[in-house]
């Protein structure tokens, strides 16, 4: 047994005949063929010239390891001559008694063909390491691919950085999505690193690497195209043997002739016959078998990008991001400005890919569902938002307009999110920061800019005083602040209180209440000039509350600083009609929006994409800065996935944007210092809103300030920064409200008054004794006082044209006339201040003297001073016509002209005002003096001076024009209820007033001509009744011109031709009435005079005997 056994050990040895030079090589082999026959003897030769007869018999198989092709070709004739197995350590295709440990070129490159077939691949870069072998490939390669194909040989580089550059250089500037890898040793190591570092691991793009490469990628993703068997090899030794094992493996059976070792290395080895290898978490995983005819992936194989499917991209995809939503966190209302601002962004995306200027070889992509808030800041829904959006937020990313942008950065460095953001807007001043904020820029300037600007626009139009209120966030404060600074150096004053400066920031209208109080105490500082430094939205919730409070156009300038502009009339939650009322005629400042000749060229082309332009040209500029610094790394080789060198191309940019040139000031995050514009928004007569560029502001020319346009403000001209006060009042005009309570206690005191008066009058009338009118039937010479009666009957006419309706819409001249001639002060500007009271006191003391010296006279005082009472009473006499005939309507309606407090500057009774005098506050002190001594003056003056009318006829010597006793009193009261009616409905309610007043006149007319005879002279009755029509056409007039709106010369027509008419026919009635009966005395003419001084003794005695006659 032990003899057999010995035997079978001896024979299974087999001789190995070597062929090259590496020892090294040799030893490899050796060792590795002894793990399946440990006895077995290598020989090394030269060449296949040294292997003598006698040696080449006891060879089983040559190995050619020279690696020379002229080795290769004679081990090929010397296997067929000798037919003698040769394995050739080089790849090739297998003959009869040659094999290759390699597949063929012609193999290798079928299948890779197939590969690139079966996925689609069109424009393909080869990259390789030099050698034959691989240049052979290379070169086959591109004679069967007949789409775009370029390699590059990266032999000479060492570094991975490097081959990193050539990949950008070379493959990415072109957009090449699909990649073969071509290496050995380690340089596929450094490959697939480079590849890597390059970002080109990626979505949409794939990877084959070849051979080699089996033991040395480990990106998941990438796909390998290794020989049969060698997958799990972990380094070059392990590959090695695994490419040589199935052939090693063979000589493990004893006894093995080469006829046998021929057919079993035919029967167990394909020839041509490929693992697809996948990577997938680290490792390596067969997915499918590959040969020369087919490329068949058969189990789940992971793509770039993580997906289980390829996803193919026409071109290649350059991503980046932008909140343009209106979402905010759940229980906060939307806001829909960015989403309009926003559309800048996609029109600068699809012009990025209509132009094919930045990337001809890419497709520039906007991810726009980063709906993580947009003008609200939670934390907490924030971060969930942004780390489920974060792997596809891209390159680059385009904030939201509000200011929640500082809070989100310093969220995501938190949480190691990198991503470099570019503001279209975005003016908070803390942004500035390049230490705290590294990776932010933005296409606007910081708004200390804006503050500074606008301190020397106040300088410009010579403004001087100022209110501001701020939002308590980041952007308000820092605006605040720099104002503030901004108050010293230019020396202008900041007028509302300090304390009540600040708001917390405005989403709604249910938060005003709590600022109206501020609100009005800065209104109360008489400035015209309020700056809203306040970020979106609050500044237009804030403008409702000031309409709240009663402030309407043209009470205020608004100067805005946040960005929405009239977007924001129709805002999420926005009152219309109160945010048009306060913003026409309002300002703001902000960087000039397309500019120059670049900027016009993209805004008509930007109008064809949508209407509106506003704020959209920062956000196509945003999304070309972007594109610039993309495809200047692109060009350079370098790579825009790199934050910092995004964020360094990003800084050093210098472009034509529609905005204007657009560079970063390096030691900011901040653009550097262009153009603003100085906005206008506005509302024309056809009701459109205007939001104008009126003007250039350059911080950096020698003409700072460049007027494009007039500005339109609220006040129809620059108003100035302070109120006038109304008048010459302690208020201004906009402080004045009505006072329902002054107004309600002068109709109440009028009427109690109206009332006693009324009633101590009838009381009085009674006590006297009236006496019957009879027409006056003999003819009499007239008085003075006659006189006296019939100028009264037309001086009260007036007095009560007047009192009636204003006509001084269309006759001015005789409206004022007989305001005057009644001292009717119901015309504040005419009767105001020193001229009422100059008025008012002479009524008042000339009424109460006049009373008094009835009193004293009715009680005969002055028993023993007969002269002194003789005095009195010749005045009581002389002054009775005066003051209770052709003063009594003067008097009463200035009397209770004190009463007239129904104006006021607050809500309390006090704060009402005299309408005559602004100066003196009603109801308390001084003014309550004037209204008990006027109160106590109408009970008393009315019904002596009618009194004392009707005695005064009685008892007057002389007088033949007699007035009816009872019509006197009548009318009187009639007089006296019109004046309480004027003073109560008149200015507020002139038709209705109007109305009240033909009714009265044309009652007091239909009386007159009922009793028949108002005055004992048929003449009196007649001008009587013809001025009380006068006054009723005039009532009328006035009726139709309250109710009809046309110009106003045609009632003025009316009027005139009204009242000439009527006198006209007056004086026709009265030519045909009896002769009549009172007679004026005649003087002489001159030219009578004459005679009777130098005519005869005749002529002189006829003309004595006529006047003995008339008299």
């Amino acid at each position: 047994m032990i003899g057999i056994f010995i035997l079978t050990f001896f024979t299974s040895a087999y001789n190995i005949g070597y062929i090259g030079n590496s020892g090294e090589q040799l030893k490899y082999i050796e060792e590795s063929f002894h793990l399946y026959s440990e006895h077995s003897k290598f020989n090394q030769y030269e060449n296949l010239l040294k292997i003598s007869d006698s040696a080449l018999k006891d060879l089983s198989l040559i190995i050619d390891g020279s690696g020379s092709e002229i080795s290769e070709f004679q081990s090929t004739e010397f296997a067929n001559i000798n037919k003698i197995p040769v394995l050739i350590l080089a790849p090739g295709e297998n003959s009869e008694f040659v094999f290759y440990l390699d597949n063929s070129y012609d193999c290798s490159i079928s299948a890779i063909k197939n590969a690139l077939d079966y996925f689609k691949m069109t424009e393909l870069g080869v990259v390789w390491s030099y050698s034959q072998t691989n240049k052979k490939m290379v070169d086959s390669l591109k004679k069967i691919w007949n789409k775009s194909l370029i390699s590059a040989s990266i032999s000479n580089l060492e570094s991975t950085k490097e081959i990193a550059k050539v990949y950008g250089k070379m493959f990415k500037s072109e957009g090449i999505q699909d990649f073969i890898f071509l290496g050995d040793r380690n340089i596929c190591q450094k490959l697939s690193k480079a590849f890597e570092s390059s970002y080109l691991a990626k979505q949409g793009n794939i990877a084959i690497f070849i051979n080699e490469c089996i033991y040395q990628v480990n990106i998941t993703g990438a796909f390998l195209l290794s020989k049969a068997g060698v997958v799990n090899s972990e380094n070059i030794t392990e590959y090695n043997f695994n490419m040589i094992k199935p052939y090693f493996s063979i000589f493990q059976n004893p006894e093995l002739s080469p006829y046998q070792i021929v057919r079993m290395f035919k029967k167990n080895i394909n020839p041509c016959s490929f693992d697809i290898v996948n990577i997938q978490n680290n490792t390596k995983i067969i997915v499918g078998k590959a040969d020369n005819n087919d490329f068949n992936i058969i189990d789940t194989a992971i793509y770039f990008g993580g997906k289980n499917e390829s996803t193919r991209y026409s071109k290649p995809h350059i991503v980046i991001s932008a909140n343009t939503g209106f979402l905010n966190p759940p229980g906060y209302s939307n806001v829909y400005q960015n989403a309009k601002y926003q559309e800048g962004t996609y029109f600068a995306v699809e012009k990025v890919n209509k132009d094919r200027y930045y990337f001809p070889k890419y497709d520039f992509i906007l991810y726009d569902k980063v709906d993580c808030g947009v003008s609200v800041f939670d934390a907490n829904y924030s971060k969930s938002c942004f780390l489920k959006h974060a792997p596809y937020m891209g390159y680059a990313y385009i904030p939201t307009i509000n200011s929640m942008t500082a809070a989100v950065l310093k969220q995501l460095a938190a949480l190691k999110i990198h991503i470099p953001f570019v503001g279209g807007v975005g003016s908070a001043n803390t942004l500035s920061n390049k230490t705290t904020f590294p990776t932010f820029t933005r296409i606007t300037s910081s708004s200390d800019y804006f503050a500074t600007a606008w301190s020397k626009i106040i300088s410009i139009y010579g403004w001087s005083n100022l209110m501001i209120f701020y939002t308590n966030d980041t952007y308000g404060i820092s605006i605040y602040e720099n104002m503030k600074k901004e108050s010293l150096v230019q020396g202008f004053n900041i007028l509302n209180q300090e304390d009540e400066r600040m708001i917390n920031p405005i989403s709604n209208s249910s938060q005003l209440p709590f600022y109206y109080n501020s609100m009005n105490h800065a209104i109360d500082t008489g400035c015209n000039l309020m700056f809203l430094a306040m970020s979106d939205p609050s500044p237009f919730f804030w403008i409702e509350g000031l309409y709240d409070i009663k402030v309407r156009r043209g009470d205020l300038v608004i100067i805005f600083f946040s960005i929405s502009g009239l977007d924001a009339l129709n805002s999420t939650g926005a009152n219309y009609t109160k945010r048009s009322e306060l913003m026409h005629g309002s300002f703001f400042i902000y960087n000039a929006a397309w500019v120059g000749d670049y900027g016009e060229f993209l805004k008509k082309e930007y109008l064809e994409y949508s209407q509106k332009t506003w704020a959209r040209s920062f956000f196509v500029d945003a999304v070309l800065t972007i594109a610039n610094s993309i495809s200047f790394l692109l060009n350079q080789g370098r790579f825009y996935e790199n934050i910092t060198e995004f964020m360094s191309a990003q800084r050093n940019i210098r472009m034509e944007g529609c905005t204007g040139i657009i560079s970063f000031d390096h030691m900011s995050n901040d653009r550097n210092l262009y153009y603003f514009n100085l906005y206008n928004f506005y509302q024309d007569e056809e009701e459109v809103w205007h939001s104008d560029a009126i003007g250039l502001i350059s911080p950096v020319s020698e003409i700072y300030y460049t007027m494009f346009n007039d500005p339109v403000f609220a006040q129809g001209e620059i108003p100035k920064d302070m109120k006038e006060n109304y008048m010459d009042c302690p208020f201004r005009e906009s402080k004045i409200q009505d006072s329902k309570t002054g107004e309600g206690i002068k109709i109440v005191v009028s009427i109690i008054l109206l009332i006693i008066a009324t009633i101590i009058t009838f009381y009085v009338s009674k006590k006297v004794k009236h006496t019957k009118i009879i027409p006056l039937n003999v003819v009499c010479q007239a008085s003075f006082q006659d006189y006296l009666t019939l100028g009264f009957t037309i001086v009260e006419s007036i007095q009560l044209i007047a009192i009636g309706p204003n006509f001084v819409a269309f006759n001015r001249f005789l409206n004022n006339v007989s305001e005057i001639i009644s001292l009717n002060l119901s015309k504040a500007v005419t009767f105001r201040n020193t001229t009422f009271w100059v008025i008012f006191y002479s009524m008042l003391f000339s009424t109460y003297v006049w009373l008094i010296i009835l009193v004293l006279t009715g009680l005969r005082f002055f028993g023993f001073y007969k002269i002194a009472c003789k005095r009195l009473e010749k005045f009581k006499v002389l002054s009775i016509p005066i003051l209770s005939n052709y003063l009594f309507i003067p008097v009463t309606v200035c009397i209770l002209s004190i009463l007239a407090c129904d104006k006021a500057t607050g809500s309390d009774l006090t704060d009402t005002y005299l309408n005559y005098d602004c100066n003196i506050k009603c109801w308390r002190n001084k003014h309550l003096v004037y209204v008990v001594l006027a109160c106590f003056l109408i009970i008393t003056y009315i019904p002596m001076a009618i009194l004392y009318r009707t005695l005064w006829q009685e008892d007057t010597n002389g007088l033949n024009i007699i007035a009816n006793s009872k019509f006197l009193v009548v009318k009187s009261i009639v007089f006296v209820v019109t004046i309480v009616i004027a003073k109560t409905i008149k200015e507020s309610n002139p038709l209705p007033y109007s109305i009240v007043f033909a009714i009265i006149m044309l009652g007091l007319l239909i009386y007159t001509i009922y009793i028949k005879l108002p005055f004992n002279y048929d003449r009196a009755n007649y001008i009587l009744k013809i001025m009380y029509t006068c006054v009723v056409w005039n009532t009328f007039i006035c009726i139709l011109n309250n109710s009809i709106e046309i110009i106003s010369y045609p009632w003025l027509i009316l009027q005139l031709a009204g009242w000439v008419i009527i006198i006209l026919i007056g004086i026709f009635l009265i030519s045909k009435l009896p002769p009549n009966m009172i007679i004026v005395k005649r003087g002489r003419k001159i030219s009578e005079l004459f005679k009777f001084a130098f005519g005869n003794g005749i002529y002189r005695q006829s003309t004595y005997d006529a006047t003995r006659i008339i008299e």
